[in-house]
């Protein structure tokens, strides 16, 4: 009988996620009955650490909200590509001499490389809301992309924009993807700071949120006419990525 393996989803909250009923699609669809998947939230990264060291059979993990980037130092190795964009959403725990050894990557990227696959105005330019984890990953891609953006953050860093600036820079911009958890199920705001009667049919918004499926600025861009997107591609094709990552070093 194969070994009963365990993977989860780090987070906190981690309620909404729906990681858990998506990964048993997986397993289905894959015919594998040795795999399970959980919730893991965790106020504190040590205590977390502390539960996987307590089960041996723990193979690997994702991670959410707020710990993509927190994460990279509890770890022993991370990806080249997680390194460059500085925030891990996948990782991979094996044993090495005994001791568990982590191993982050971050498939986020490949998630919203399949995002942008349905947008279908041409990008000029993009507003890129949030500075954290999901954020890093987003712009990573874009840069990949060569397509140019501005980050969009309640407290603005250097080459940061507030929100309040937005309206002046919406000539060149003509995408806005959400990374804040904004309109997410849980204490989070229901809407995001945004001149919505400002934008048309030639804009899209992509909103990283899937929980809800619609979300108030998803309604919100759909009464100007605004292409919308919401997160469920990229959940699921980062999932699918992860899972192969999961499958590799456990096979």
């Amino acid at each position: 009988m194969d070994e009963q393996k365990l993977l989860g989803v780090l987070g906190y909250p981690i309620e909404h996620s729906k990681s858990p009923s998506l990964f048993d699609s997986i397993f289905n669809e894959a015919g594998v009955k040795n795999w399970t998947y959980e919730r893991f939230g965790f106020a504190n990264l040590n205590d977390f650490f502390s539960f996987s060291s307590a089960h041996k059979n723990l193979a690997g993990f994702n991670v959410t909200i707020p710990y993509k980037e927190q994460i990279i130092s509890f770890l022993d190795v991370i990806s080249p590509e997680a390194k460059a964009i500085g925030a891990v959403n996948t990782v991979v725990c094996t044993e090495i001499n005994k001791n568990k050894h982590y191993a982050g990557f971050n498939t986020d990227v490949y998630g919203f490389e399949q995002s942008l696959l349905h947008i279908n105005n041409e990008i000029k330019k993009a507003f890129v809301l949030g500075s954290g984890g999901a954020s890093k990953a987003i712009c990573w891609v874009l840069q990949q992309k060569q397509i140019p953006y501005q980050v969009v953050s309640r407290n603005p860093q250097a080459e940061q924009i507030g929100y309040a600036e937005i309206q002046h820079h919406l000539q060149e911009n003509n995408l806005v993807i959400n990374c804040s958890p904004v309109g997410m199920d849980g204490p989070y705001p229901p809407l995001l700071d945004l001149p919505f009667d400002l934008f048309n049919i030639n804009d899209s918004f992509i909103d990283l949120v899937y929980n809800p499926k619609t979300t108030p600025s998803i309604e919100a861009m759909k009464k100007q006419g605004v292409e919308c997107l919401n997160g469920e591609i990229m959940l699921e094709q980062q999932a699918q990525k992860a899972w192969q990552i999961f499958k590799h070093h456990h096979e």
